[in-house]
């Protein structure tokens, strides 16, 4: 393992902060580096109490989602997003518990949401609503959102990470950024692969998804240039190179803050390195950073 998730969803900051030092002191005692992101929560839009907690939605079947504060059956259930049925229109694809359950709007009327169901499966109290597409008319970034990175940046963690994003300003709210398409250093699935029936099949297409786009970057995007003008042609590498030259060692330490650094010096094919040559860099979870071969067999991932 060498990233931690906070999922803010979840608990206090207390407890959070008690996590992450327990993260830190095991990080210290293994000497493995272990890079923590906070998971903000984003928009809380949940189903409400089921009766029984757990039924079964079947393809084909009628469902109905209402704004209304009722107990929910198999039929019907309240959410949390009280703007929904201003916000869809029939044609449109709800999806429930992470997707595994999926609906297709077919009327809209007051509080009522009426939908089939596209994709049957099992459905229990506060499950998750998810409406890819659709323009919910609202800020990914919450005020709740805002605090909890507060506290993220107070503690330190190395990345973060945000829900139902749906623009650029979203996105901006918190760094102007976009996944991949901005090199960014890792994606993660949560629910699919923790709890749902396709753990496999869900990494499987995400590594198709990351795979795809890395190729479709554009080319004037800041990861690239970065690529391009710093990893291949680096004057820091090619000073180490000139420097182990002069000075063989056995290890070089490359401090580094997203992983280019180090990336640019571990290139490098020196006979100035000992032991077979190793590089240590000093980075939590950066794309293609890793310990190579270290003397005594000491190496391990980065």
């Amino acid at each position: 393992m060498n990233i931690a998730r906070l999922n803010f969803s979840h608990g206090s900051f207390d407890q959070h902060a008690e996590v992450i030092d327990r993260i830190r002191a095991a990080s210290k005692a293994t000497d493995r580096r272990v890079a923590i992101m906070g998971d903000l929560p984003g928009p809380k839009m949940r189903l409400g109490t089921i009766q029984p907690d757990s039924v079964q939605l079947v393809s084909s079947d009628t469902f109905t989602l209402t704004s209304e504060d009722i107990t929910g059956s198999a039929r019907r259930v309240s959410m949390s997003f009280e703007p929904l049925p201003r916000v869809v229109k029939p044609g449109d694809r709800p999806f429930l518990n992470d997707g595994l359950v999926q609906l297709i709007v077919d009327q809209v009327e007051g509080k009522e949401v009426r939908c089939t169901v596209a994709v049957g499966g099992e459905l229990r109290s506060r499950k998750g609503l998810n409406l890819p597409g659709i323009n919910l008319g609202i800020s990914a970034f919450t005020d709740h959102d805002r605090k909890c990175l507060e506290f993220a940046l107070t503690c330190g963690v190395d990345a973060v990470s945000q829900s139902f994003v749906e623009s650029s300003a979203d996105i901006g709210m918190v760094r102007a950024a976009n996944a991949i398409l901005d090199g960014t250093d890792c994606v993660m699935l949560s629910g699919e692969s923790a709890t749902g029936n396709f753990p496999e099949e869900s990494v499987a297409m995400l590594a198709k998804i990351a795979t795809f786009t890395e190729v479709h970057r554009p080319r004037g995007s800041l990861a690239l240039q970065q690529e391009m003008g710093e990893i291949l042609v680096n004057p820091k590498a090619m000073l180490v190179e000139r420097a182990l030259e002069v000075a063989p060692c056995d290890a070089v330490l490359v401090p580094t803050r997203d992983g280019t650094t180090a990336r640019a010096v571990g290139a490098v094919e020196s006979t100035g390195l000992g032991g077979g040559g190793w590089f240590r860099a000093c980075s939590h979870a950066g794309v293609g950073v890793f310990v190579r071969g270290a003397p005594g067999g000491s190496g391990g991932g980065t």
